[in-house]
């Protein structure tokens, strides 16, 4: 009825004193600061909004909100409907977030307006000023914090060139979209880690189960042979013990790393480069052994190990062992060509290890107490972190002493991420700590940074971002000093120390030019491979933030269904015989409700079942009937409640 009323309201009933092209803010502030008014009803707004200016469907305020906006933010179902009956614009873009009216139902949980929007022609595929469609507003984890510490599964998102069939989607096809990787989504298999490579992937599930994928040569999938495989299969790996289970996982292009949480390390693929530490494992293993050596030096807490081309790591809290071709990167003399087996790093006294990280040419080791350790070109060498802010993690890159070339190209760079979320590139031929800015769009909070091919790929907050680096000088007002920004100020301590003055570039810094990935948006990790070309992100389920009613079986009374059904109506979908009469009932609840009646069922094809219980009459399965729809039991023999309940169960 309202809506009806509401229908009349049109600008042929009112004369203004704008025309039907008006685009005055006062009159779009009036409209859509009337729509926020709960007290009035959808009649008496509406004639005030048609009487507010002829353009009452599309005017918009100094926020940029036409009506339309503001009738789906506040659930006004009749007066939403009324505006798009009049040639309201429907896809309009407001200037405080580029939301579209779409966008804003669905984020104040307006379904009813959502869904009639959808039938007048709102776009699921506009996106807001931070790239997300409406869709995407349905379950963000920031707008659940109670749903934080909630248990879900992880959906896992994939995409890049694949040449390989290292991303798993069984076949050999590049794709620039994030998709889904079918196996485990129809397996409902639940991703917990990933190692990307170029030529093959290894996954690992929350069940601690591994899964290889990818190109087989040299045996690097684990599997028992060296034929490629387009999906995932199942990897067994040789346990020694009951429920040790996985930790870490790592793959290069040549073999792969496995970790228990028995400190045990496990190895397959090419052994060219001794990289797999196994005795007698000769040119390539192609299922996973365990590195005995560790074993036998007794070696315990192990935190994780990585795979590169040509050796291997693994590391705890107070050591390191690396096994593999030598290029300078494991701290011992140019003489030593190759290590077949793990043996420990040379580290200064006392040292306690934070994390660790390396590529083909270089390892960087970051200690409790802020050092960075850097073993490159058979020597190490101790690097203060800028500003001498602790750091979250180091992405190392370059440096690169089997490819030949000169210049910045090939040179050995670490990016460092601050616990502030401050980012620094630091180049080993200038020696100084470059500033990286972000040119396109301003993140808060940085989860994981990853730096390949002067590339980053970024985790934050749930989003996903890409971007690019170039140096940049810097503009000039960045260079000035804090005594030409304030003549009366000495100038701050650490601004005029010697480390700022000498390690930090006062030049030249780094833009990065971020791009947000679509389609993704409950990330919780992110992967790459070494040469930025494969993609992979783990994903919140979306099932995580819908809760379930906790509701027991008592609660439940299906009476009325239980008064009307018969034999002959078009809703019962199964008849039992007992004792000569005939009862029907509904199958669903009778699996819900009767486990023992669900085995009778299931065992039954026709819809007819004939029961011959011993001492069990109609009157008895009556009763029995009975209190499985209503919860309620009769007044009758015990004996004969007694034999209900057991055939119940």
């Amino acid at each position: 009825m309202a809506t009806a009323k509401i229908s009349a309201f049109t600008s042929k009933n009112y004369e203004y004193d704008c025309t039907r092209k008006c685009r005055h803010v006062d009159h779009g502030n009036k409209i859509t600061a009337a729509l926020t008014k709960r007290s009035i009803d959808d009649e008496h707004l509406g004639a005030y909004i048609a009487k507010t200016c002829a353009n009452y469907m599309d005017i918009v305020d100094d926020l940029g909100r036409s009506a339309v906006h503001l009738a789906a933010s506040v659930n006004r179902y009749a007066i939403l409907e009324w505006l798009l009956n009049h040639g309201a614009i429907i896809n309009s873009r407001d200037f405080e977030s580029g939301s579209s009216a779409l966008h804003r139902a669905i984020y104040y949980g307006c379904i009813d307006c959502a869904v009639l929007l959808l039938r007048y022609g709102a776009s699921l595929e506009l996106l807001d000023d931070d790239t997300r469609c409406a869709l995407q507003n349905v379950c963000r984890p920031r707008d659940f914090p109670i749903f934080a510490s909630v248990q879900s599964s992880n959906e896992i998102l994939v995409w890049g060139t694949n040449k390989n069939y290292n991303l798993g989607t069984g076949n050999s096809e590049s794709t620039n979209t994030p998709q889904s990787v079918d196996f485990f989504r129809k397996e409902h298999i639940s991703i917990d880690n990933v190692a990307l490579g170029a030529y093959h992937s290894l996954f690992l599930d929350k069940k601690g189960i591994l899964y290889s994928v990818g190109h087989g040569e040299g045996g690097r999938l684990g599997v028992g042979g060296e034929h490629s495989l387009a999906t995932p299969k199942k990897v067994k790996i040789p346990k020694k013990s009951y429920g040790e289970h996985i930790i870490c996982i790592s793959a290069s292009r040549k073999h792969s790393l496995l970790l228990t949480d028995n400190s045990a390390v496990f190895a397959c693929g090419l052994n060219e480069d001794k990289q797999l530490g196994v005795r007698d494992a000769g040119d390539k293993l192609a299922v996973f052994r365990e590195v005995v050596t560790l074993r036998d030096l007794n070696v315990s807490g192990l935190l994780r190990v990585i795979a590169r081309d040509f050796h291997s790591i693994a590391y705890s809290e107070q050591c390191i062992y690396t096994w593999g071709t030598n290029h300078g990167q494991m701290g011992i003399d140019t003489d030593v060509k190759t290590v077949p087996l793990p043996k420990q790093m040379k580290l200064p006294s006392k040292t306690n290890i934070d994390f660790v990280e390396a590529n083909n040419s270089a390892t960087v080791v970051y200690t409790k107490d802020t050092n960075i350790l850097l073993y490159f070109k058979c020597k190490m060498r101790t690097i203060k972190p800028p500003n001498f802010e602790a750091l979250k993690s180091i992405s190392v890159v370059g440096g690169d002493v089997v490819k030949s070339g000169k210049g910045t190209a090939t040179a050995l760079k670490l990016l460092m991420l601050t616990q502030t979320n401050v980012i620094f590139l630091w180049y080993e031929i200038t020696q100084q700590f470059y500033r990286c800015s972000f040119s396109q769009l301003r993140i808060s909070q940085i989860d994981k940074i990853f730096y390949k091919a002067n590339q980053v790929f970024i985790l934050s907050q749930g989003d996903v971002y890409k971007g690019k680096c170039q140096q940049v000088p810097i503009p000039t007002y960045m260079t000035r000093t804090d005594t030409q920004k304030h003549p009366s100020s000495t100038g701050n301590i650490w601004s005029s120390c010697d480390q700022n003055r000498t390690e930090i570039c006062k030049e030249h810094m780094i833009r990065i030019e971020l791009q947000r990935c679509p389609s993704v948006d409950r990330a919780v990790d992110i992967f790459c491979d070494d040469d930025f070309t494969s993609f992979a992100v783990l994903q919140e389920s979306h099932l995580k933030y819908f809760k379930l009613p906790n509701l027991r079986h008592e609660e439940y009374n299906f009476k009325k269904l239980y008064n009307e059904v018969d034999e002959f109506d078009a809703v019962h979908d199964v008849v039992f015989h007992v004792d000569s009469e005939t009862y029907a009932a509904h199958k669903f609840i009778l699996y819900a409700r009767a486990p023992g009646l669900r085995d009778i069922l299931q065992s039954y094809e026709d819809e007819h079942i004939y029961l011959n219980f011993k001492l069990m009459t109609g009157k008895m399965f009556e009763l029995m009937l009975k209190h499985i729809y209503t919860n309620q039991f009769p007044n009758e023999d015990g004996e004969i409640i007694c034999y209900i309940l057991l055939l119940l169960q």
